[in-house]
Protein backbone atom coordinates (compact mmCIF):
# COMPACT_ATOMS: atom_id res chain seq x y z
CA UNK A 1 0.00 0.00 0.00
CA UNK A 2 1.38 3.39 -1.01
CA UNK A 3 0.43 6.30 1.23
CA UNK A 4 0.80 9.71 -0.38
CA UNK A 5 0.93 12.82 1.76
CA UNK A 6 1.91 16.33 0.70
CA UNK A 7 4.71 18.03 2.55
CA UNK A 8 5.18 21.78 2.93
CA UNK A 9 8.13 23.50 4.51
CA UNK A 10 7.62 25.46 7.71
CA UNK A 11 7.62 29.13 6.73
CA UNK A 12 7.32 30.75 10.15
CA UNK A 13 5.42 33.98 10.76
CA UNK A 14 3.95 35.67 7.71
CA UNK A 15 5.75 38.72 6.44
CA UNK A 16 8.08 40.07 3.74
CA UNK A 17 10.75 37.62 2.54
CA UNK A 18 9.19 34.87 4.68
CA UNK A 19 10.29 32.11 2.31
CA UNK A 20 13.84 33.43 2.16
CA UNK A 21 14.10 33.72 5.95
CA UNK A 22 12.66 30.23 6.40
CA UNK A 23 15.07 28.78 3.85
CA UNK A 24 18.04 30.42 5.56
CA UNK A 25 16.86 29.21 8.97
CA UNK A 26 16.45 25.68 7.63
CA UNK A 27 19.89 25.74 6.02
CA UNK A 28 21.59 27.06 9.16
CA UNK A 29 19.62 24.69 11.35
CA UNK A 30 21.00 21.74 9.39
CA UNK A 31 24.60 22.69 10.23
CA UNK A 32 24.35 24.34 13.66
CA UNK A 33 22.50 23.40 16.84
CA UNK A 34 19.20 24.96 17.83
CA UNK A 35 19.54 28.45 19.24
CA UNK A 36 22.76 29.24 17.37
CA UNK A 37 21.31 32.30 15.61
CA UNK A 38 19.97 33.74 18.86
CA UNK A 39 23.30 33.29 20.61
CA UNK A 40 25.19 34.68 17.62
CA UNK A 41 23.02 37.80 17.55
CA UNK A 42 23.37 38.28 21.29
CA UNK A 43 27.16 38.02 21.23
CA UNK A 44 27.37 40.28 18.19
CA UNK A 45 25.19 42.87 19.89
CA UNK A 46 27.40 42.76 22.98
CA UNK A 47 30.54 43.31 20.90
CA UNK A 48 28.86 46.21 19.10
CA UNK A 49 27.75 47.69 22.43
CA UNK A 50 31.25 47.50 23.88
CA UNK A 51 32.64 49.16 20.74
CA UNK A 52 30.10 51.99 20.88
CA UNK A 53 30.84 52.52 24.58
CA UNK A 54 34.55 52.77 23.78
CA UNK A 55 33.93 55.38 21.08
CA UNK A 56 31.65 57.32 23.43
CA UNK A 57 34.31 57.43 26.15
CA UNK A 58 36.98 58.59 23.69
CA UNK A 59 34.79 61.37 22.26
CA UNK A 60 33.62 62.52 25.70
CA UNK A 61 37.15 62.71 27.13
CA UNK A 62 38.33 64.53 24.01
CA UNK A 63 35.58 67.16 24.21
CA UNK A 64 35.94 67.69 27.95
CA UNK A 65 39.65 68.38 27.61
CA UNK A 66 39.28 70.56 24.49
CA UNK A 67 41.84 73.35 24.18
CA UNK A 68 41.54 75.82 21.27
CA UNK A 69 45.30 76.16 20.83
CA UNK A 70 45.96 72.44 20.48
CA UNK A 71 47.30 71.32 17.10
CA UNK A 72 44.52 69.97 14.88
CA UNK A 73 43.52 69.74 11.25
CA UNK A 74 43.19 73.52 10.89
CA UNK A 75 45.52 74.69 13.67
CA UNK A 76 49.27 74.57 13.32
CA UNK A 77 51.17 74.56 16.59
CA UNK A 78 54.49 73.24 17.77
CA UNK A 79 53.35 73.08 21.39
CA UNK A 80 52.34 69.69 22.78
CA UNK A 81 48.57 69.19 22.92
CA UNK A 82 46.87 69.76 26.25
CA UNK A 83 44.11 67.35 25.41
CA UNK A 84 43.96 64.28 27.65
CA UNK A 85 44.13 62.01 24.60
CA UNK A 86 46.94 64.02 23.00
CA UNK A 87 46.82 64.67 19.25
CA UNK A 88 43.99 62.24 18.36
CA UNK A 89 41.85 63.71 21.11
CA UNK A 90 42.66 67.26 20.01
CA UNK A 91 41.55 66.48 16.46
CA UNK A 92 38.32 64.80 17.59
CA UNK A 93 37.47 67.62 19.98
CA UNK A 94 38.21 70.28 17.38
CA UNK A 95 35.91 68.62 14.85
CA UNK A 96 33.04 68.20 17.32
CA UNK A 97 33.28 71.66 18.95
CA UNK A 98 33.98 73.56 15.76
CA UNK A 99 31.15 71.80 13.93
CA UNK A 100 28.38 71.50 16.53
CA UNK A 101 29.54 73.54 19.53
CA UNK A 102 27.87 72.51 22.78
CA UNK A 103 25.62 70.15 20.79
CA UNK A 104 28.70 67.98 20.26
CA UNK A 105 28.24 66.66 23.81
CA UNK A 106 25.10 64.91 22.59
CA UNK A 107 27.15 62.57 20.39
CA UNK A 108 28.71 60.54 23.25
CA UNK A 109 25.35 60.50 25.02
CA UNK A 110 23.80 58.98 21.90
CA UNK A 111 26.57 56.38 21.70
CA UNK A 112 26.26 55.51 25.39
CA UNK A 113 22.50 54.97 25.01
CA UNK A 114 22.94 52.65 22.05
CA UNK A 115 25.78 50.83 23.80
CA UNK A 116 23.50 50.16 26.77
CA UNK A 117 20.75 48.96 24.45
CA UNK A 118 23.09 46.58 22.63
CA UNK A 119 24.53 45.18 25.86
CA UNK A 120 21.34 44.72 27.86
CA UNK A 121 18.30 45.54 25.71
CA UNK A 122 16.75 45.12 22.30
CA UNK A 123 19.76 45.87 20.14
CA UNK A 124 19.26 47.59 16.79
CA UNK A 125 15.50 47.83 17.23
CA UNK A 126 14.32 50.57 14.85
CA UNK A 127 17.92 51.58 14.26
CA UNK A 128 17.42 52.85 10.71
CA UNK A 129 14.79 55.45 11.57
CA UNK A 130 16.59 56.52 14.74
CA UNK A 131 19.88 57.02 12.91
CA UNK A 132 18.20 59.05 10.18
CA UNK A 133 16.70 61.57 12.61
CA UNK A 134 19.92 62.00 14.60
CA UNK A 135 21.69 64.44 12.18
CA UNK A 136 18.54 66.55 11.90
CA UNK A 137 18.20 66.78 15.66
CA UNK A 138 21.86 67.72 16.11
CA UNK A 139 21.59 70.49 13.50
CA UNK A 140 18.50 71.96 15.16
CA UNK A 141 19.98 71.78 18.65
CA UNK A 142 23.22 73.33 17.40
CA UNK A 143 21.11 76.20 16.01
CA UNK A 144 19.59 76.60 19.47
CA UNK A 145 23.08 76.86 20.99
CA UNK A 146 24.02 79.46 18.39
CA UNK A 147 21.07 81.61 19.44
CA UNK A 148 22.11 81.58 23.09
CA UNK A 149 23.96 84.68 24.37
CA UNK A 150 26.90 82.66 25.64
CA UNK A 151 30.39 84.10 25.57
CA UNK A 152 33.32 81.73 25.84
CA UNK A 153 37.08 82.03 25.81
CA UNK A 154 37.29 79.70 22.85
CA UNK A 155 39.02 81.04 19.80
CA UNK A 156 36.64 78.80 17.88
CA UNK A 157 33.87 78.23 17.10
CA UNK A 158 32.38 81.62 16.38
CA UNK A 159 29.28 80.72 18.39
CA UNK A 160 28.21 78.18 21.00
CA UNK A 161 26.52 76.16 18.27
CA UNK A 162 29.52 75.79 16.01
CA UNK A 163 29.63 76.40 12.29
CA UNK A 164 26.66 74.11 11.62
CA UNK A 165 24.48 75.85 14.19
CA UNK A 166 25.42 79.28 12.87
CA UNK A 167 24.61 78.30 9.28
CA UNK A 168 21.36 76.58 10.26
CA UNK A 169 20.15 79.59 12.23
CA UNK A 170 21.06 81.95 9.41
CA UNK A 171 19.26 79.72 6.92
CA UNK A 172 16.09 79.67 9.04
CA UNK A 173 16.17 83.44 9.33
CA UNK A 174 16.63 83.86 5.57
CA UNK A 175 13.64 81.60 4.83
CA UNK A 176 11.33 83.37 7.25
CA UNK A 177 12.65 86.52 8.95
CA UNK A 178 11.74 86.08 12.58
CA UNK A 179 13.62 86.85 15.78
CA UNK A 180 16.28 84.31 16.64
CA UNK A 181 14.56 83.62 19.96
CA UNK A 182 11.47 82.31 18.15
CA UNK A 183 13.54 80.13 15.84
CA UNK A 184 15.43 78.86 18.89
CA UNK A 185 12.18 77.88 20.61
CA UNK A 186 10.96 76.06 17.50
CA UNK A 187 14.31 74.32 17.06
CA UNK A 188 14.60 73.20 20.68
CA UNK A 189 11.12 71.63 20.58
CA UNK A 190 11.55 69.84 17.25
CA UNK A 191 15.22 69.02 17.80
CA UNK A 192 14.63 67.76 21.33
CA UNK A 193 11.80 65.48 20.20
CA UNK A 194 13.86 64.11 17.31
CA UNK A 195 16.87 63.55 19.53
CA UNK A 196 14.72 61.69 22.04
CA UNK A 197 13.40 59.57 19.17
CA UNK A 198 16.95 58.75 18.09
CA UNK A 199 17.75 57.27 21.49
CA UNK A 200 16.89 53.58 21.79
CA UNK A 201 15.80 53.76 25.42
CA UNK A 202 12.25 54.72 26.20
CA UNK A 203 11.08 54.45 29.80
CA UNK A 204 9.65 50.98 29.21
CA UNK A 205 12.75 49.82 27.33
CA UNK A 206 15.01 51.23 30.05
CA UNK A 207 13.13 49.36 32.77
CA UNK A 208 13.26 46.15 30.76
CA UNK A 209 16.98 46.62 30.08
CA UNK A 210 17.73 47.13 33.78
CA UNK A 211 15.66 44.07 34.67
CA UNK A 212 17.46 41.93 32.05
CA UNK A 213 20.83 43.21 33.26
CA UNK A 214 19.95 42.16 36.81
CA UNK A 215 18.79 38.77 35.56
CA UNK A 216 22.05 38.22 33.70
CA UNK A 217 24.06 39.26 36.72
CA UNK A 218 22.08 36.89 38.92
CA UNK A 219 22.43 34.05 36.46
CA UNK A 220 18.76 33.93 35.57
CA UNK A 221 17.79 33.13 32.01
CA UNK A 222 14.35 34.65 31.79
CA UNK A 223 12.87 35.02 28.34
CA UNK A 224 10.10 37.27 27.17
CA UNK A 225 7.09 35.70 25.39
CA UNK A 226 8.43 36.99 22.10
CA UNK A 227 11.83 35.41 22.77
CA UNK A 228 10.17 32.13 23.75
CA UNK A 229 8.11 32.09 20.54
CA UNK A 230 11.18 32.91 18.46
CA UNK A 231 13.19 30.17 20.16
CA UNK A 232 10.41 27.63 19.55
CA UNK A 233 10.17 28.67 15.91
CA UNK A 234 13.93 28.23 15.43
CA UNK A 235 13.78 24.86 17.15
CA UNK A 236 11.00 23.72 14.81
CA UNK A 237 12.93 25.03 11.84
CA UNK A 238 16.06 23.11 12.88
CA UNK A 239 14.01 19.93 13.31
CA UNK A 240 12.57 20.31 9.82
CA UNK A 241 16.12 20.82 8.54
CA UNK A 242 17.26 17.41 9.83
CA UNK A 243 18.00 14.65 7.29
CA UNK A 244 14.74 13.20 6.09
CA UNK A 245 12.95 16.50 6.02
CA UNK A 246 15.16 18.38 3.57
CA UNK A 247 14.68 18.22 -0.18
CA UNK A 248 11.81 18.58 -2.54
CA UNK A 249 10.29 15.15 -1.90
CA UNK A 250 6.54 15.28 -1.42
CA UNK A 251 5.79 11.56 -1.32
CA UNK A 252 6.42 9.11 1.44
CA UNK A 253 6.16 5.39 0.91
CA UNK A 254 4.58 3.38 3.65
CA UNK A 255 4.37 -0.42 3.34
CA UNK A 256 1.34 -1.77 5.14
CA UNK A 257 2.37 -5.10 6.67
Amino acid sequence: MILECPMTFYSGPKGPFTDIKASIALAIGSFFPSGFLAEFRRRGAQILGATLAGFAIVILLSIISFAPDDPSLNTASSAPPENWLKLPGAIIADLCIQTLGFAGYLIPLFLFAWAWSCLFGQALKGATVRLLVLPISLILLAAVCSALPISTQWSKPVSAGGAVGELALAGMHSILPMPKAIWAMISVIIGGCLYGLSLPLTTQELQRSIREAKDQKGGNSRMSPKQVATSEWRGNASQLAEPGFMGDASLFEYNDP
